[in-house]
């Protein structure tokens, strides 16, 4: 049998997955290695139910803390089906096509630009700033876009 780990020590073996990775396929793979069993069900249970695929949000899911989706669905008052549905209109507008560490070395074209203010323009109604309070269009800044 395996010995426990604590959330700490899982959280540190955990961020070894890539970005993202923390599925049902990868948790299916993982119960073994922990001397636990896991169907795929069960694994897409748990993945939806943290509404997340991130690592730290598994071991805060596991260790029965608020997960960062669970967080999110409280700020933005939207139940955990409603804020999947958003996300995947996220990603479909606007897919990841790469990462640059560190800010002073990202660049945007006018093009990007462009899009980005179509998109506020069709969309910052419904927005809030940090402070929860409702933007104007004039209001929006690329924080609040964020």
């Amino acid at each position: 049998m395996a010995e426990a780990l604590s959330s700490d020590e899982l959280r540190r073996l955990l961020r070894l997955v890539p970005a993202g990775q923390l599925d049902a396929a990868f948790l299916s793979r993982l119960a073994p290695e922990l001397d636990g069993e896991l169907s795929g069900d069960e694994a897409q249970a748990i993945v939806e139910a943290m509404g997340s695929s991130r690592s730290d949000d598994f071991v805060n899911w596991l260790f029965q803390e608020e997960t960062a989706s669970a967080k999110l669905c409280k700020r933005l008052r939207m139940d955990m089906a409603s804020l999947r549905a958003w996300k995947a209109r996220l990603a479909e507008d606007w897919s990841l096509q790469g990462y640059i560490e560190l800010t002073e070395h990202r660049g945007i074209t006018l093009a990007q630009l462009q899009r980005i203010m179509a998109y506020i323009e069709a969309n910052y109604h419904a927005w809030k700033d940090r402070r929860g309070n409702a933007v104007s269009l004039e209001q929006v800044t690329l924080y609040v876009f964020n």
